[in-house]
């Protein structure tokens, strides 16, 4: 069984009203936290209570999750780590310790987390571009030795006591070190919390790194991404209306697992289990379009990767005779590679009917207007 437990005892004297109430986009704080986690799969989810406990304990029983008090929460927040476990246990399987004032971790990530832990692991610890962060997954068979921890450093120095045991997991969820102690924290959060369903520059990174990608592979899809930019405002001027954001993510991590055989597919999977379906959904088709619907972002990710070699735009009837060059001669081969040329083919002379410019005219801005 998988658990979650979120203090929510403080003062929230740095913030200067209580934290796990503060709304935003209709929801608290507190609310974002537990969502995280049950979106995530975990079944039951604990809230520790201290400061406004009636306050906190209305709401936590509005989304359905069990309480506890803390009488003593003055003395920390490891005094309502270890209520809360004390309320939990006995049990088996892990647990998910989050603060109430971190709402951001996606509900992919508590998944991930909740798939990677072994039978080796007590303490399995996000992490993102090498800094940890929330939530730890916990071992149900550690909550006695926690709750009846004396030591000093609260958690991390309980953890600190173990030798073997702790793993880090690279995540790539910037959401796990975004707490909101202060105004300005809380301030960057609501930035951030808009559009979650694409990841960030840096969650692009993280990405890359967790995966290995080559760094000829991230010149070619920084390529590709500065085509279809080209394109997507040749055809907005036109008026078709593109999501522009999603484009540059996708053609950005289109061939995030080139490494691998099967690279669209297998950079699809990697893209979905890390929290971006939507990325993952155009991704896998960027090899060999399954329907075409019109100029959209999947279209205009497909023929800008048939115009890049490398990082040299070459033209779809030029990489088509490249490609005929090298593998032609394979059995059914000829017939692929005319069959997805094509496609991309029927997707450029479309934008250029529609624009009244040549695709090299587009790209090379030859034209006024």
């Amino acid at each position: 069984m998988l658990k979650g437990l979120i203090p929510a005892a403080g003062y929230s004297s740095r913030m200067g009203e209580f934290k796990p109430l503060i709304r935003s986009g209709g929801k608290s704080l507190l609310e974002r936290a537990i969502s995280s986690l049950r979106d995530g799969g975990v079944e039951e989810v604990y809230v520790v209570t201290g400061f406004r406990s009636e306050d906190v304990e209305q709401e936590s029983r509005r989304l359905g999750c069990l309480t506890v008090h803390n009488s003593i929460y003055p003395e920390g927040m490891f005094s309502s780590v270890q209520a809360g476990i004390r309320a939990m246990s006995p049990f088996d399987g892990q647990f998910f310790f989050l603060p109430g004032d971190i709402p951001l971790v996606r509900p992919s990530t508590i998944r991930y987390l909740a798939r990677s832990f072994s039978e080796d692991d007590q303490i399995l610890v996000p992490s993102f571009r090498g800094r940890k962060g929330h939530p730890p997954l916990v071992s149900g068979t550690l909550c006695d030795a926690i709750a009846n921890y004396g030591g000093d450093m609260g958690l991390r120095g309980f953890m600190d006591t173990l030798s073997l045991g702790i793993r880090i997991l690279p995540v790539a969820d910037r959401g796990i070190l975004k707490d909101a102690d202060t105004p300005e924290e809380f301030e960057e959060i609501l930035s951030l919390s808009g559009r979650r369903d694409l990841p960030d520059e840096e969650e692009i990174r993280a990405l890359l790194e967790m995966a290995g990608t080559a760094d000829e592979v991230i010149a070619h899809q920084e390529k590709v991404a500065e085509v279809a930019f080209i394109l997507a405002e040749s055809l907005e001027k036109h008026g078709v209306v593109l999501d522009q954001d999603l484009l540059e993510k996708v053609c950005l991590l289109h061939d995030v697992m080139r490494h691998l055989p099967d690279h669209a597919s297998e950079s699809a999977s990697f893209l979905h289990e890390h929290g971006f379906p939507l990325v993952a959904d155009l991704v896998e088709d960027h090899m060999d379009i399954r329907t075409l619907k019109g100029l959209d972002e999947r279209a205009l990710l497909y023929l800008s990767d048939k115009l890049v070699s490398g990082t040299e735009i070459r033209g779809v009837r030029a990489r088509m005779d490249d490609k005929l060059a090298i593998y032609g001669s394979r059995e059914g081969a000829r017939e692929n590679i005319i069959r997805k040329m094509g496609k991309a083919l029927h997707i450029q002379e479309e934008i250029e009917a529609l624009t009244g410019h040549g695709i090299e005219e587009i790209l090379t801005g030859r034209f006024a207007g």
